[in-house]
């Protein structure tokens, strides 16, 4: 017999986290999140939640978790899209079409009480969360941005009546062995037409003398792909100090024209899947995980932001965005790029790759229900 229980203490709000790294424990592909971020976000306490009213329960076996799930409403998207949608999120569980069932009826039930008309998922306060279920790459190792789950995860949520909404891919590309001479007349090209200037930079100078013209780049350029809602201040800053003393500035850059404004921006860093796997998302384990990478190699580099100003879109400024950073990458012998999750329907990222040699190797989908049927 499955019980239902409301998250409401810090006792079950740690056993609600937690439950994902018991569950993967023996998987090679799992990458845990950062225990305590988590722990601070779920609790409410950052401005990631804001605008936002949720919800988490845990399912129980004879007091054994089995199963977990959270129910979100964002406001605030809600009133800029015109809809009344609810989320899913935090969506795992033992094989065992009962427990699955037990959990997607209890949001379910919430949002329709919440007056909401849609549920969709797995999908987070915000798009800068990790979202989608994994329906492609199952044998793939995950980056520190994306979910990862089991295969029947996708054969339940499908039985129940959801359908695909939208899918993000994941790309692997494979650097060339030097850089390629088209790149590199392209941006030069492109640079000296438009007066535009390509500066590396740290995120501490980024906040000291960009902050405000990044936001804006970015919810210009990120307004019209599905899922997103703009950053506040607030937000930007919690972000940006967040991955303060993990960004490298020679994996930073953006491009500014004549008047010191940014118009375009790319922010990467070399991947920390094997890290926080070997820390487990404990703090602590992970400074000195963090701490010993620093001596080795890393052949992965995965792409985290790319923003173009609207008004430069199509004019092949991605290019100097690239040029620049490919200096790290020879420098620091990376061998393949990782994007993080792209949306199928954004072609203009999507034919960035088409002169490499790259593979699109995981899938993940955000699944839609009608909650007036």
């Amino acid at each position: 017999m499955y019980k239902v229980v409301e998250v409401t203490n810090k006792r079950q709000l740690k056993q609600f986290v937690r439950f994902q790294r018991k569950l993967y424990k023996f998987s090679k592909f799992y990458v845990p999140g950062i225990e305590e971020e988590e722990l601070e976000v779920l609790s409410g306490n950052t401005p990631m939640t804001d605008g936002c009213e949720f919800k988490m329960w845990i399912v129980l076996e004879n007091q054994k978790i089995v199963g977990r799930i959270s129910g979100i409403i964002n406001f605030t998207y809600n009133q800029e899209n015109n809809v009344k949608q609810a989320r899913f999120s935090n969506f795992d569980f033992i094989n065992e079409t009962e427990v699955a069932r037990v959990l997607i009826n209890q949001v379910e039930t919430w949002a329709r009480n919440c007056g909401m008309t849609e549920l969709v998922g797995p999908f987070g306060f915000s798009n800068l969360d990790k979202h989608g279920m994994l329906v492609h790459g199952y044998d793939k190792l995950s980056t520190t941005a994306s979910n990862y789950n089991f295969l029947y995860y996708r054969t339940l949520i499908e039985s129940y009546g959801y359908s695909k909404k939208i899918d993000w891919v994941e790309r692997r590309i494979k650097v060339p062995k030097a850089k390629p001479e088209k790149m590199l007349n392209l941006s030069g090209l492109i640079a000296k037409r438009y007066g535009l200037q390509v500066l590396s930079v740290s995120i501490s100078l980024l906040m000291e003398n960009y902050f405000d013209s990044l936001l804006d780049l970015y919810n210009n350029s990120y307004s019209d792909l599905y899922g997103t809602n703009r950053l506040t201040k607030e937000q930007a800053k919690y972000l940006m100090l967040k991955y303060k003393h993990v960004l490298k500035p020679e994996f930073i850059c953006i491009v500014v024209d004549n008047s010191d404004s940014i118009i375009a921006f790319g922010l990467t860093q070399t991947s920390m899947s094997r890290l926080f796997r070997f820390s487990n998302g404990n703090t602590n384990l992970l400074k000195v995980g963090y701490f010993c990478q620093k001596l080795l190699r890393q052949n992965v580099l995965d792409l985290l932001l790319i923003g173009v100003h609207p008004d430069y879109k199509g004019k092949g400024v991605t290019s100097l965005i690239f040029n620049h950073i490919s200096q790290g990458i020879y420098k620091n012998g990376i061998s393949y790029l990782e994007t993080n999750q792209n949306l199928e329907t954004n072609l203009e990222i999507q034919n960035l790759w088409k002169n490499y040699s790259s593979e699109i190797h995981k899938r993940s989908r955000l699944y839609q229900k009608n909650l007036q049927n």
